[in-house]
């Protein structure tokens, strides 16, 4: 039988953990400065009796597309085979950890009294062997 080699979903659909990147940084990065900015740098005015430069919001908007764009590129950097695998020495890659356990929680086993087991360890003489 051959040997089942599973691939990250990140390796093997890079463009596509970039573009997830984007919107998990760019969503919070551009409502923050566009919904929330205005109304913290308001207040932040008034208490301080200063005036907001009206080019601010422009800055901060650039700030939340430098942000994203950045997220964007390590990410897209991260999903490339050999980075993966470099990754795996400090345990940041995109596989799944190992299990040492051969038997995993979506295992089923049935005993010889019928019972249905998920994932435990079960003897070998409370199996039942079925001979054709």
């Amino acid at each position: 039988m051959a040997e089942h080699v599973a691939i990250p979903s990140q390796v093997a659909n890079p463009w596509r953990a970039m573009w997830r990147t984007v919107l998990e940084v760019g969503v919070p990065a551009f409502s923050l400065v566009l919904f929330a900015g205005p109304s913290v740098l308001q207040i932040l005015a008034e208490e301080l009796d200063a005036v907001v430069p009206p080019g601010l919001i422009a800055w901060l908007l650039a700030a939340a597309g430098l942000l994203t764009a950045v997220a964007a590129a390590l990410s897209r950097i991260m999903a490339i085979p050999r980075v993966n695998e470099a990754l795996k020495r400090i345990k940041a890659d995109a596989g799944a950890p190992k299990v040492e356990s051969q038997t995993s929680p979506g295992d089923l086993t049935i005993t010889k009294d019928g019972q249905i087991v998920f994932g435990a360890q079960v003897e070998p003489a409370d199996l039942e062997v079925n001979e054709k």
